[in-house]
């Protein structure tokens, strides 16, 4: 029983009762379970839904329960959310007012767990009905990705992407955010994709692009509209308005490609969906291996969401409702930012010298070795994004040694033999505006007596390297100034036999 503000029991005494008095006290009484049962019906919660979702971790697979609820209390001071697993229920969370909605993150695998919510003022408590759900076991939740396959020995690799091919998905992270009515939103030049009319603006902006749009529709229909909602800008003047609309259907969903050139890229997109349903609804939007659950605060209204998804490489985004929703539910989807503008690399190979030697003096450079042991990254702001072969690369601790002051710091060298399948594949990136130089250090062995060459490729550019002579090992450096990110590749022409052979031994930066 609830104990109501503004009564007390202070005064009341012991007497004999009159007629009159028992007849007040009944009316009063009576008054008093009427004010108690109104206050109770004022802090009904009279639905909650619940949703369980499977996500991967490091670790493995984890279980959350989404539980939401229709917030028809008018005065409470706030929420208590509780479950019960095994035993009495156990406060597990204290909301404030107005709050629709909890994620249990404590979920027992493989339990039957029950939850009721309770809104509360100094009044007492008033709670929802019990509401239960069978928690899955772990290993039903959906697996994790298969890995693609290593490619074969000796297989020709393909390093430079292609629009056609499929885009890997790099470093991704993706934050949702619930915005108000948006109306304007100011390009302030950078680079724009509206969805309603196919059109890209300004894609001078960024080298990164916004491709591959590409909407599948199950249930329902897609639909074009005109609308003040979202009215995108430059300098004041109108580009695009409105946005295309989906039914609110898991058979629904649309995705993209973020076309990334190495270099960090934030793009925002902006959408504005409603669900006309007591269910829970939400989105989910995945960017390669990443996944982020926007789930919406409340039913029966429109909400407006841009999601932030920072992105390095290329990747696919795929945006799928949760749910099917029905009257005036729909998925509005208006339009796609860039946000960090960009200009094209740019690499020029100085040439390839001759040394006399294997050991590298790194006393006052950045310096990386070919198995990936690197040091002194204080010495550039040039950045080494990745070392890798093609073909059938062998890693040996001889012949070149890294000296930094006087003591060696690295060693070593990866080898493969003459063949146009083999290949290092090298990934640099300057630090900003500032122009890099990249020194990579191998040595080659032609045993032959026709011209040998090898190819040095940057950027897609080929400038070949040829060997004055066969039967003899030469020691080269190879130097590239560089702005931006590029990709640069070393490899044999051709295939010969013998002693033929070349050692990738490292590089350094300036």
């Amino acid at each position: 029983m609830f104990k109501l503000r503004g009564i007390s029991t202070a005064n009341f005494t012991t007497k004999v009762m009159t007629p009159g008095t028992i007849l007040l006290s009944a009316i009063v009484i009576s008054l008093i379970v009427l004010i108690g049962y109104k206050s109770w019906q004022e802090y009904r919660i009279y639905q909650i839904n619940k949703m369980i979702q499977t996500f991967p971790t490091a670790a493995g697979t984890g279980t959350q329960t989404v539980i939401s609820w229709m917030d028809n209390a008018t005065d409470e001071d706030g929420y208590v959310v509780e479950r019960k697993t095994d035993g009495e229920y156990v406060i597990i969370a204290t909301l404030n007012a107005d709050s629709t909605s909890y994620v249990d993150y404590a979920s027992v695998p493989g339990s039957n767990s029950c939850y009721r919510i309770g809104s509360y003022n100094q009044a007492g408590t008033a709670y929802s009905e019990d509401y239960c759900i069978d928690i899955p076991l772990e290993d039903t939740a959906e697996p994790l990705p298969e890995p693609l396959p290593e490619p074969l020995p000796d297989d020709p690799v393909d390093p430079i992407p292609d629009p056609d091919d499929p885009v890997i998905p790099g470093n991704v992270s993706i934050v949702s955010t619930f915005i108000e009515k948006p109306g304007v939103i100011e390009l302030d030049g950078r680079e724009f994709y509206g969805f309603k009319s196919d059109y890209n603006y300004n894609d001078e902006f960024s080298v990164d692009e916004i491709s591959s749009v590409d909407f599948s529709i199950g249930n329902g229909s897609l639909s074009s509209h005109d609308s003040s909602i979202f009215i995108f800008q430059e300098q004041g003047q109108e580009l695009e308005n409105g946005y295309v609309v989906m039914n609110y259907n898991e058979l629904n969903s649309f995705n993209f490609s973020l076309l990334g050139s190495g270099n960090a890229q934030v793009a925002t997109l902006y959408l504005s969906l409603g669900a006309w349903s007591s269910d829970l609804a939400g989105l989910t939007v995945r960017a390669g291996d990443t996944t982020e659950l926007v789930t919406l605060p409340s039913s029966y209204s429109w909400h407006y969401v841009k999601i932030d998804i920072a992105f390095e490489q290329s990747t696919v985004v795929t945006v799928t409702p949760t749910g099917s929703h029905g009257g005036y539910s729909g998925i509005k989807v208006a339009g796609l930012l860039l946000n960090v503008e960009s200009k094209p690399s740019y690499a020029l190979v100085h040439g390839v010298s001759v040394e006399t030697g294997g050991e590298i003096d790194v006393s006052n450079v950045e310096y990386t070795a070919s198995d990936g042991m690197s040091g002194n990254v204080d010495f550039s702001g040039a950045e080494v994004t990745s070392i890798d072969y093609a073909g059938s690369p062998k890693y040996r601790d001889s012949t070149y040694k890294f000296v930094n002051n006087g003591t060696v710091v690295a060693s070593g060298y990866t080898g493969m033999s003459w063949k146009d399948t083999n290949a290092v594949l090298i990934d640099l990136k300057s630090s900003g505006d500032q122009a890099g130089l990249a020194s990579l250090y191998f040595k080659a062995g032609a045993w032959t007596n026709d011209p040998a060459m090898l190819e040095l490729t940057v950027n897609g550019e080929v400038s070949p390297v040829e060997l004055s002579k066969g039967y003899r090992w030469f020691y080269l450096k190879a130097d590239i100034e560089f702005e931006g990110s590029i990709h640069v590749e070393l490899r044999p022409v051709g295939k010969l036999g013998g002693y033929s052979y070349i050692s990738f031994a490292g590089l350094t930066l300036e």
